[in-house]
């Protein structure tokens, strides 16, 4: 984790093939856990979310959380599952977690979006996505959200 906030504004590089080596390394150095019963949680966990089962992943997740409270891509990766099932509130609330572990986690600001939409609230899921391109500047995907957003707040609006 120490590397982090070295490596992430390499995001904004002018190098695609930097900005993927950045996105990649930060990746693999979230997933560390430093703990291999934590780590074969953790690939149990995604293998569940992954294979259809994101309420069983919560579990999982959970347990992680509960033996490594600081470690943020347990709280992340709960989200996501807590994403999967709905239970937008709740993800929410993880992703606040893993920012406050992780400052630089875009991943965490992307997924709080999708909860905001999940919940129609548009003015959340743009002030997550602000930050998520804050992070991940070349972000087409969060750009294309950003837009989105404010295209349905625009008409939204003009109705009242």
């Amino acid at each position: 984790m120490k590397d982090t906030p070295s490596l992430a504004p390499l995001l904004a590089d002018s190098e695609v093939e930097v900005r993927e080596a950045a996105y990649e390394s930060l990746w693999k150095i979230w997933l560390r856990s430093g703990d291999p019963k934590i780590d074969a949680l953790m690939s149990r966990g995604v293998e569940l979310m992954n294979g259809g089962h994101p309420a069983e992943a919560v579990d999982v997740f959970s347990e992680i959380i509960h033996w490594k409270p600081g470690y943020a891509e347990g709280w992340n990766k709960r989200a996501t599952a807590l994403w999967m099932v709905r239970r937008y509130r709740e993800s929410i609330a993880d992703c606040i977690k893993v920012v406050e572990l992780n400052p630089y986690h875009f991943g965490a600001f992307s997924g709080m979006g999708l909860n905001y939409l999940g919940l129609d609230d548009f003015e959340g899921a743009l002030e997550a996505s602000k930050k998520t391109i804050t992070l991940l500047p070349h972000s087409k995907s969060a750009a294309r959200y950003i837009e989105i957003i404010e295209t349905a707040l625009a008409d939204k609006r003009r109705k009242i």
